[in-house]
């Protein structure tokens, strides 16, 4: 079979600089990660707040971690790429006056791909050495993992009840191509957690 956690990555910005921050009803947490997991439907265009930029990033973050707004052309890649899991939702940035930003279009997006809850139990211990500890070093772990058989198959998915978004190498490799900006990708091989000393 291989290694099925190879192709899977997490969707993240290069910069934290760019937050905007929602306002309304939407700024309550419990209603953004209903929103997130697509548990809740908006039924008008959800406004946000924040720094406006000179020029245009495909991805800004929320105040929320985990929580992000995408241009109208990231949408469309993933439309036009037929990619599987997702539903968009409009989403709009104002400025001081309460106006919306023409030129900073953007979506929000509800994650409907599934896979199982995070399994601690799968996650890589390593041994981190550093001299100038007490210990000599630390326990380090790597890899956020879901059972295989979890998944859903979607091309874009998250574990319940969390903020985290999945994707496929399919989804990593059309953005990158298509240069989109303040967008990057890790593997879930590669996330650090911090689990207790044995």
């Amino acid at each position: 079979m291989g290694n099925p956690y190879r192709d899977i990555f997490t969707v993240d910005p290069l910069t934290f600089k760019l937050q905007v921050k929602a306002v309304g009803k939407w700024a309550s947490e419990s209603k953004v990660e209903a929103l997130h997991l697509g548990i809740m439907r908006p039924r008008a265009v959800i406004t946000y707040v924040g720094r406006i930029p000179k020029r245009t990033y495909d991805l800004r973050i929320t105040e929320w971690a985990g929580i992000h707004l995408y241009s109208l052309r990231f949408i469309a890649l993933l439309q036009a790429c037929s990619f599987t899991g997702f539903r968009p939702f409009e989403a709009s940035i104002l400025d001081d006056d309460n106006e919306e930003v023409k030129r900073l279009p953007c979506c929000g997006l509800s994650v409907l791909g599934r896979c199982g809850p995070i399994d601690e139990s799968l996650t890589r211990r390593v041994w981190v050495k550093r001299k100038a500890l007490p210990d000599g070093g630390y326990w380090e772990g790597r890899g956020t993992y879901f059972r295989p058989d979890s998944w859903d198959g979607s091309d874009i998915f998250c574990p319940p009840e969390t903020r985290i978004t999945f994707v496929t190498r399919k989804v990593k490799d059309a953005v990158e191509s298509a240069r989109m900006t303040n967008v990057c990708f890790g593997s879930i091989e590669s996330i650090i957690t911090f689990p207790p000393s044995e």
